[in-house]
């Protein structure tokens, strides 16, 4: 049977669930504390733990070697976009100073789009297959504890976030704003 809560966060004028309790709770702390397992919980100590110590001014990519070291993780995996290809290479160069860093790009194979599908009115030239199954597969081939993803277009994220591991490696998103450079 459906659900016949309403989730209307993304209308409240005052949030004020950051703050209190509110009368909006959607379910029982009981209820709460059941979905939750105790590495869940530790993952979010680990987060609040970062910004208590490293204030909450830090860049992304910082928390995600601060929360990675914190978990113990050696191997670190970047999932990106084409047009991402200059800030994977940054955070390539940063984050192996810390651990052992594998990258994969969108386009690992090199693989024609013609050989899956065509879309209409295209010239014939080659179009470059997005290529997420085969990013994930990798990724786990060389056993990453932690993959980043940068950049990847909606189904090609979906796409390798099902792929990932089995869903048993955790994964972020590191958000760039290309648009405006």
């Amino acid at each position: 049977m459906a659900s016949k809560k309403r989730l209307l966060c993304g209308t409240c004028p005052t949030h004020s669930c950051d703050q209190k309790r509110t009368t909006c709770a959607y379910m029982s702390t009981e209820e709460l504390q059941a979905l939750y397992t105790k590495e869940d919980i530790e993952s979010l100590q680990i987060q609040a733990h970062i910004d208590q110590i490293h204030g909450e001014d830090l860049q992304k990519l910082e928390k995600i070697r601060f929360y990675c070291e914190e978990k113990g993780y050696k191997h670190i995996g970047i999932a990106y976009g084409y047009h991402a290809k200059m800030a994977a290479c940054l955070s390539h160069i940063y984050l192996s100073q810390y651990f052992q860093v594998a990258s994969v790009v969108e386009y690992i194979g090199g693989f024609s789009r013609d050989d899956f599908f065509t879309l209409r009115h295209e010239k014939s030239q080659f179009h470059p297959f997005k290529n997420p199954i085969g990013m994930a597969s990798l990724l786990e081939d060389v056993h990453v504890d932690f993959v980043i993803i940068m950049d990847l277009d909606v189904g090609v994220d979906t796409l390798f976030c099902k792929h990932c591991g089995n869903h048993s490696i955790p994964v972020t998103f590191l958000h760039l704003d290309l648009k405006s450079q």
